[in-house]
Protein backbone atom coordinates (compact mmCIF):
# COMPACT_ATOMS: atom_id res chain seq x y z
CA UNK A 1 0.00 0.00 0.00
CA UNK A 2 1.36 3.56 -1.11
CA UNK A 3 1.69 6.10 1.65
CA UNK A 4 -1.00 8.47 2.28
CA UNK A 5 -1.20 11.67 0.70
CA UNK A 6 -0.47 14.81 2.44
CA UNK A 7 -2.30 18.07 1.60
CA UNK A 8 -1.20 20.01 -1.13
CA UNK A 9 1.60 23.07 -0.39
CA UNK A 10 0.20 25.79 1.21
CA UNK A 11 1.53 28.23 -0.85
CA UNK A 12 0.17 26.71 -3.90
CA UNK A 13 -3.45 26.42 -2.52
CA UNK A 14 -2.79 30.25 -1.14
CA UNK A 15 -1.67 31.19 -5.44
CA UNK A 16 -4.65 29.15 -6.70
CA UNK A 17 -7.31 31.11 -4.47
CA UNK A 18 -5.62 34.47 -5.14
CA UNK A 19 -5.92 33.69 -8.95
CA UNK A 20 -9.23 33.13 -9.06
CA UNK A 21 -10.28 35.50 -6.28
CA UNK A 22 -11.91 37.69 -9.12
CA UNK A 23 -13.50 35.69 -11.89
CA UNK A 24 -14.57 32.46 -10.52
CA UNK A 25 -15.95 32.85 -7.11
CA UNK A 26 -17.24 29.09 -6.80
CA UNK A 27 -13.98 27.83 -7.07
CA UNK A 28 -12.37 30.65 -5.10
CA UNK A 29 -14.46 29.20 -2.14
CA UNK A 30 -13.72 25.97 -2.56
CA UNK A 31 -10.55 26.52 -2.49
CA UNK A 32 -10.32 28.94 1.00
CA UNK A 33 -12.10 25.62 2.28
CA UNK A 34 -8.58 23.84 1.39
CA UNK A 35 -6.59 26.57 2.64
CA UNK A 36 -8.44 27.60 5.53
CA UNK A 37 -8.20 23.61 6.57
CA UNK A 38 -4.59 23.43 6.04
CA UNK A 39 -2.12 22.08 9.06
CA UNK A 40 0.30 24.90 7.86
CA UNK A 41 -1.97 27.99 8.03
CA UNK A 42 -1.20 29.47 11.36
CA UNK A 43 1.91 29.68 10.14
CA UNK A 44 1.01 31.78 7.11
CA UNK A 45 3.01 35.04 7.23
CA UNK A 46 0.60 37.82 8.94
CA UNK A 47 0.71 39.77 4.90
CA UNK A 48 -0.52 36.13 3.22
CA UNK A 49 -3.31 35.73 5.65
CA UNK A 50 -4.57 39.22 5.38
CA UNK A 51 -4.13 39.46 1.59
CA UNK A 52 -5.89 35.96 1.58
CA UNK A 53 -8.75 37.55 4.01
CA UNK A 54 -9.15 40.79 1.74
CA UNK A 55 -9.90 38.19 -1.36
CA UNK A 56 -12.09 36.37 0.88
CA UNK A 57 -14.23 39.42 1.75
CA UNK A 58 -14.24 40.27 -2.06
CA UNK A 59 -15.58 36.79 -2.61
CA UNK A 60 -18.16 36.89 -0.30
CA UNK A 61 -19.04 40.03 -1.69
CA UNK A 62 -19.63 39.40 -5.37
CA UNK A 63 -21.71 35.81 -4.27
CA UNK A 64 -24.14 38.26 -2.62
CA UNK A 65 -23.08 36.86 0.88
CA UNK A 66 -22.78 40.62 2.54
CA UNK A 67 -23.12 40.21 6.21
CA UNK A 68 -20.24 37.47 5.67
CA UNK A 69 -18.03 39.69 3.14
CA UNK A 70 -18.00 42.23 6.19
CA UNK A 71 -17.29 40.42 8.75
CA UNK A 72 -14.18 38.88 6.94
CA UNK A 73 -12.99 42.66 5.90
CA UNK A 74 -13.32 43.05 9.92
CA UNK A 75 -11.07 40.10 10.75
CA UNK A 76 -8.97 41.53 8.24
CA UNK A 77 -9.34 44.49 10.05
CA UNK A 78 -8.88 43.85 13.51
CA UNK A 79 -5.73 41.66 12.46
CA UNK A 80 -3.66 44.38 11.53
CA UNK A 81 -1.22 46.50 13.26
CA UNK A 82 -1.93 49.44 14.06
CA UNK A 83 1.41 51.07 12.11
CA UNK A 84 0.60 49.17 8.68
CA UNK A 85 0.85 51.15 6.50
CA UNK A 86 -2.27 49.07 5.04
CA UNK A 87 -4.20 50.30 7.50
CA UNK A 88 -6.39 52.76 5.64
CA UNK A 89 -6.94 50.46 2.91
CA UNK A 90 -8.41 47.34 4.90
CA UNK A 91 -10.63 50.92 6.40
CA UNK A 92 -11.47 51.51 2.71
CA UNK A 93 -12.10 47.96 1.80
CA UNK A 94 -14.14 47.24 4.83
CA UNK A 95 -16.32 50.67 3.62
CA UNK A 96 -16.41 49.38 0.41
CA UNK A 97 -18.05 45.24 1.76
CA UNK A 98 -20.38 47.43 3.96
CA UNK A 99 -21.53 50.04 1.00
CA UNK A 100 -22.44 46.82 -1.03
CA UNK A 101 -24.80 45.17 1.80
CA UNK A 102 -26.15 48.66 2.57
CA UNK A 103 -26.97 49.05 -1.33
CA UNK A 104 -28.59 46.22 -0.84
CA UNK A 105 -30.43 46.80 1.91
CA UNK A 106 -30.52 49.97 2.79
CA UNK A 107 -31.15 51.05 6.42
CA UNK A 108 -30.55 53.99 8.62
CA UNK A 109 -27.95 51.86 10.97
CA UNK A 110 -26.53 50.36 7.55
CA UNK A 111 -25.26 53.88 6.30
CA UNK A 112 -23.91 55.28 9.60
CA UNK A 113 -21.78 51.90 9.82
CA UNK A 114 -20.84 52.92 6.11
CA UNK A 115 -20.15 56.55 6.70
CA UNK A 116 -17.72 55.59 9.91
CA UNK A 117 -15.70 53.38 7.64
CA UNK A 118 -15.17 55.66 5.01
CA UNK A 119 -14.28 58.75 7.30
CA UNK A 120 -11.95 56.20 9.18
CA UNK A 121 -10.03 55.52 6.20
CA UNK A 122 -10.02 59.31 4.89
CA UNK A 123 -8.82 60.39 8.74
CA UNK A 124 -6.18 57.18 8.32
CA UNK A 125 -4.95 58.30 4.93
CA UNK A 126 -1.50 60.93 5.20
CA UNK A 127 -2.11 64.38 4.09
CA UNK A 128 0.36 64.30 1.31
CA UNK A 129 -0.93 60.66 0.41
CA UNK A 130 -2.55 60.86 -3.44
CA UNK A 131 -5.46 58.15 -2.47
CA UNK A 132 -6.86 60.66 -0.03
CA UNK A 133 -8.30 62.06 -2.64
CA UNK A 134 -9.98 58.83 -3.96
CA UNK A 135 -11.17 58.07 -0.62
CA UNK A 136 -12.48 61.82 0.07
CA UNK A 137 -14.35 60.92 -3.18
CA UNK A 138 -16.10 57.69 -1.62
CA UNK A 139 -16.59 59.10 1.08
CA UNK A 140 -18.41 62.45 -1.25
CA UNK A 141 -20.41 59.13 -3.15
CA UNK A 142 -21.90 58.00 -0.21
CA UNK A 143 -23.26 60.92 0.85
CA UNK A 144 -24.35 61.17 -2.63
CA UNK A 145 -25.99 57.46 -2.30
CA UNK A 146 -27.64 58.34 0.41
CA UNK A 147 -29.14 61.40 -0.56
CA UNK A 148 -30.62 59.50 -3.54
CA UNK A 149 -32.14 56.66 -1.71
CA UNK A 150 -33.93 59.19 1.16
CA UNK A 151 -33.81 62.13 -0.43
CA UNK A 152 -31.46 63.63 2.37
CA UNK A 153 -30.54 67.20 1.63
CA UNK A 154 -28.36 66.84 3.59
CA UNK A 155 -26.47 64.60 2.69
CA UNK A 156 -25.75 66.48 -0.45
CA UNK A 157 -24.44 69.23 1.05
CA UNK A 158 -21.95 67.13 2.54
CA UNK A 159 -21.02 65.31 -0.36
CA UNK A 160 -20.93 69.08 -1.48
CA UNK A 161 -18.37 69.95 0.75
CA UNK A 162 -16.57 66.49 0.98
CA UNK A 163 -15.90 66.99 -2.89
CA UNK A 164 -14.74 70.76 -2.27
CA UNK A 165 -12.38 69.28 -0.10
CA UNK A 166 -11.28 66.51 -2.57
CA UNK A 167 -10.09 69.26 -5.07
CA UNK A 168 -8.43 71.40 -2.87
CA UNK A 169 -6.32 68.54 -1.60
CA UNK A 170 -5.65 67.22 -5.44
CA UNK A 171 -4.75 70.97 -6.32
CA UNK A 172 -2.32 71.14 -3.00
CA UNK A 173 -0.66 67.73 -3.55
CA UNK A 174 0.14 67.76 -7.15
CA UNK A 175 -2.87 65.36 -8.19
CA UNK A 176 -4.77 65.82 -11.06
CA UNK A 177 -7.76 67.62 -9.88
CA UNK A 178 -10.23 66.96 -12.92
CA UNK A 179 -11.81 64.64 -11.52
CA UNK A 180 -13.06 64.92 -8.30
CA UNK A 181 -14.00 68.80 -10.01
CA UNK A 182 -15.83 66.85 -12.45
CA UNK A 183 -17.87 64.63 -9.51
CA UNK A 184 -18.30 68.16 -7.69
CA UNK A 185 -19.94 69.33 -10.85
CA UNK A 186 -22.36 66.48 -10.94
CA UNK A 187 -23.14 66.97 -7.12
CA UNK A 188 -23.90 70.29 -7.63
CA UNK A 189 -25.66 69.99 -10.91
CA UNK A 190 -27.95 67.39 -8.42
CA UNK A 191 -28.28 70.16 -5.76
CA UNK A 192 -29.51 72.66 -8.35
CA UNK A 193 -31.97 70.11 -10.06
CA UNK A 194 -33.29 69.85 -5.79
CA UNK A 195 -33.89 73.11 -5.24
CA UNK A 196 -33.36 75.34 -8.53
CA UNK A 197 -30.48 77.50 -6.57
CA UNK A 198 -28.78 80.15 -9.53
CA UNK A 199 -25.41 79.96 -7.13
CA UNK A 200 -25.40 75.84 -7.83
CA UNK A 201 -25.74 75.98 -11.27
CA UNK A 202 -23.35 78.87 -11.56
CA UNK A 203 -20.80 76.51 -9.31
CA UNK A 204 -21.44 73.41 -11.43
CA UNK A 205 -20.39 75.49 -14.60
CA UNK A 206 -17.62 76.11 -13.03
CA UNK A 207 -16.63 72.75 -11.68
CA UNK A 208 -17.58 71.51 -15.21
CA UNK A 209 -15.44 73.73 -16.85
CA UNK A 210 -12.28 73.02 -14.85
CA UNK A 211 -12.78 69.25 -15.37
CA UNK A 212 -12.94 69.47 -19.17
CA UNK A 213 -10.11 72.28 -19.57
CA UNK A 214 -7.93 70.34 -16.83
CA UNK A 215 -8.29 66.81 -19.02
CA UNK A 216 -5.86 66.12 -21.99
CA UNK A 217 -7.15 65.52 -25.36
CA UNK A 218 -7.49 61.87 -24.97
CA UNK A 219 -8.28 61.59 -21.42
CA UNK A 220 -11.06 58.59 -20.77
CA UNK A 221 -12.79 61.62 -19.04
CA UNK A 222 -12.74 64.54 -20.98
CA UNK A 223 -15.85 63.77 -23.03
CA UNK A 224 -18.17 63.09 -19.89
CA UNK A 225 -16.72 66.41 -18.06
CA UNK A 226 -17.44 68.15 -21.67
CA UNK A 227 -20.59 66.62 -21.79
CA UNK A 228 -22.24 68.37 -18.57
CA UNK A 229 -20.47 71.24 -19.22
CA UNK A 230 -22.55 71.96 -22.48
CA UNK A 231 -25.96 70.07 -20.79
CA UNK A 232 -25.61 72.91 -17.74
CA UNK A 233 -25.14 75.81 -20.13
CA UNK A 234 -27.83 74.66 -21.69
CA UNK A 235 -29.66 74.59 -18.43
CA UNK A 236 -29.14 78.12 -17.93
CA UNK A 237 -29.54 79.32 -21.17
CA UNK A 238 -32.95 77.82 -20.52
CA UNK A 239 -33.12 79.62 -17.17
CA UNK A 240 -32.19 82.71 -18.26
CA UNK A 241 -32.06 83.37 -22.28
CA UNK A 242 -28.58 84.64 -22.67
CA UNK A 243 -27.66 83.76 -26.13
CA UNK A 244 -24.13 83.53 -24.92
CA UNK A 245 -24.77 80.39 -22.76
CA UNK A 246 -26.71 78.97 -26.34
CA UNK A 247 -23.72 79.83 -28.25
CA UNK A 248 -21.09 78.11 -25.75
CA UNK A 249 -23.32 75.36 -25.12
CA UNK A 250 -23.06 74.41 -28.65
CA UNK A 251 -19.72 74.77 -28.90
CA UNK A 252 -18.63 72.84 -26.37
CA UNK A 253 -21.32 69.73 -27.48
CA UNK A 254 -19.49 69.83 -30.41
CA UNK A 255 -16.18 69.76 -29.55
CA UNK A 256 -17.50 66.80 -27.03
CA UNK A 257 -18.33 64.55 -30.54
CA UNK A 258 -14.32 64.12 -30.95
CA UNK A 259 -13.77 62.86 -27.51
CA UNK A 260 -14.31 59.53 -26.21
CA UNK A 261 -17.34 58.99 -24.51
CA UNK A 262 -17.93 55.93 -21.53
CA UNK A 263 -20.66 54.26 -23.65
CA UNK A 264 -23.35 54.67 -26.30
CA UNK A 265 -25.96 55.71 -24.05
CA UNK A 266 -24.07 59.23 -22.72
CA UNK A 267 -23.48 59.41 -27.08
CA UNK A 268 -26.96 59.34 -27.43
CA UNK A 269 -27.56 62.17 -24.40
CA UNK A 270 -25.02 64.24 -26.55
CA UNK A 271 -26.73 63.80 -29.84
CA UNK A 272 -30.03 64.39 -28.05
CA UNK A 273 -28.57 67.66 -26.66
CA UNK A 274 -27.32 68.84 -29.53
CA UNK A 275 -30.58 68.46 -31.63
CA UNK A 276 -32.07 70.47 -28.74
CA UNK A 277 -29.95 72.88 -28.70
CA UNK A 278 -30.14 73.18 -32.68
CA UNK A 279 -33.75 73.79 -32.18
CA UNK A 280 -33.13 76.37 -29.73
CA UNK A 281 -31.24 78.03 -32.74
CA UNK A 282 -33.87 77.56 -34.98
CA UNK A 283 -36.30 79.11 -32.71
CA UNK A 284 -33.89 81.79 -32.58
CA UNK A 285 -32.62 82.41 -36.50
CA UNK A 286 -35.72 80.88 -37.74
CA UNK A 287 -33.12 79.07 -40.33
CA UNK A 288 -34.97 75.76 -41.38
CA UNK A 289 -31.67 74.42 -41.89
CA UNK A 290 -31.50 74.50 -37.54
CA UNK A 291 -34.35 72.71 -37.77
CA UNK A 292 -33.54 69.97 -39.82
CA UNK A 293 -30.16 69.73 -38.06
CA UNK A 294 -31.93 69.03 -35.03
CA UNK A 295 -34.04 66.21 -36.27
CA UNK A 296 -31.23 64.64 -37.71
CA UNK A 297 -29.77 65.12 -34.16
CA UNK A 298 -32.70 63.54 -32.43
CA UNK A 299 -32.84 60.57 -34.95
CA UNK A 300 -29.19 60.05 -34.54
CA UNK A 301 -29.86 59.73 -30.86
CA UNK A 302 -32.67 57.19 -31.27
CA UNK A 303 -30.68 54.98 -33.21
CA UNK A 304 -27.98 55.14 -30.55
CA UNK A 305 -29.66 54.76 -27.53
CA UNK A 306 -29.83 51.52 -25.73
CA UNK A 307 -33.44 49.93 -25.73
CA UNK A 308 -33.21 49.76 -21.94
CA UNK A 309 -32.48 53.38 -21.53
CA UNK A 310 -35.06 55.25 -19.79
CA UNK A 311 -34.57 58.86 -22.00
CA UNK A 312 -35.34 56.44 -25.26
CA UNK A 313 -38.91 57.56 -25.29
CA UNK A 314 -37.78 61.19 -24.74
CA UNK A 315 -35.54 60.72 -28.18
CA UNK A 316 -38.13 59.15 -29.81
CA UNK A 317 -40.41 62.29 -29.29
CA UNK A 318 -37.38 64.39 -30.71
CA UNK A 319 -36.78 62.41 -33.78
CA UNK A 320 -40.15 63.52 -35.51
CA UNK A 321 -39.95 66.56 -37.92
CA UNK A 322 -41.13 69.61 -36.26
CA UNK A 323 -41.91 68.31 -32.86
CA UNK A 324 -38.45 68.44 -31.18
CA UNK A 325 -38.59 69.13 -27.44
CA UNK A 326 -36.84 70.10 -24.17
CA UNK A 327 -37.68 67.13 -22.49
CA UNK A 328 -35.02 65.01 -23.01
CA UNK A 329 -31.86 67.04 -22.43
CA UNK A 330 -30.15 64.76 -19.41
Amino acid sequence: MGAERGPRPLRVIADEFSAVADTDPAQALQLWGELAAHPDRPRMPLSDRLAALDDLAAVWSATGEHARAVATAEEALAATPTDDPDLPYRQSCLADRVEAGWLAEPSDAGFARLLAARRAAVDGTAPADPVLVTRLSALADAYRTRWWAATDTGALDTAVLTLREAEAVARSIGVDPARPAGNLAVVLADRFAAAGDDADLGAALEAAARAGDGSPAGHPDRGTHMLLHATLLSDRYDRHGLLADLHDALAVAYATLDEDLDDDRELARLQNLLGVLELDRFQIEDDAAHLTVAVDWARAATATADPADPALAGYLTNSAPRTVSRSSRR
